[in-house]
């Protein structure tokens, strides 16, 4: 998502719209490539604290090698480590998501200001719509799957 919104960049630097002057002196395009670039920020740290939860994610760990860990740390120090991975990976999990939420709004503002200059109808329907859906599923509304 980060490589789309930076080739889109690339697409508005290259095109007549973003020369389209909004109010004066800021231009159509200065706010859609503004907006492309601060999501690109954001998916990119999304995927950092994405694998940040994973480094944390010792539920995964096959069990031979979680049996040997927990002898290894006896069994109160294990409970501890586990604890404070668990914790770890559910704060960087946590980041991620707001980040990525974040990045996809960025990305539907920035659809707006690419499709304004053409049509204002057409990018209040098309960024309207997909900033609602987003929402939704930030929410986690329509979503079948309980919250913990």
């Amino acid at each position: 998502m980060a490589g789309f919104s930076i080739t889109f960049i690339t697409i508005i630097v290259s095109t007549s719209f973003a020369n389209t002057v909004l109010v004066s002196p800021v231009r159509w395009g200065d706010i859609a490539i503004l907006l492309f670039g601060l999501a690109s920020v954001g998916f990119i740290t999304a995927t950092e604290f994405f694998l940040g939860a994973r480094n944390y994610n010792l539920w995964e760990l096959p069990g031979d090698y979680r049996k040997a860990l927990e002898d290894a740390e006896g069994q109160k120090q294990w409970k501890v480590i586990l604890d404070d991975s668990t914790r770890m990976a559910r704060r960087n999990e946590q980041y991620a998501r707001k980040s990525y939420n974040s990045a996809i709004f960025l990305l539907f503002a920035g659809l707006f200001f690419v499709i304004g200059p053409y049509n204002l109808v057409v990018a209040f329907i098309v960024a309207g719509t997909g900033t609602v859906l987003e929402v939704l599923q930030a929410l986690g509304l329509g979503s079948s799957r309980q919250k913990s």
